[in-house]
């Protein structure tokens, strides 16, 4: 009997390291998911800055910001 209780607790501590295991997996899912879309926002946002620089570049009420601009869209496209 003792064999088969000791045999019971090691099912049921596996089961429940399993379930603790299954939902860490569908956290890192998650957390996953959230990245992509964090990355394909910055990705957008970068093509963005990008368009309005370009279509800005020649107004003096925004020349001040295009360099600095500039500078942050080179450094996200060095990333890649």
């Amino acid at each position: 009997m003792s064999k088969q209780i000791d045999f019971l607790k090691r099912c049921i501590a596996l089961n429940l390291q399993s379930g603790g295991l299954l939902d860490l997996l569908d956290r890192i899912e998650e957390l996953e998911r959230e990245r992509d879309t964090a990355w394909a926002q910055a990705h957008r946002l970068a093509l963005e800055l990008e368009c309005l620089l370009l279509d800005t570049k020649d107004l003096p009420t925004v020349s001040r910001w295009w360099a600095s601009g500039m500078e942050a869209l080179d450094e996200w496209q060095k990333l890649f």
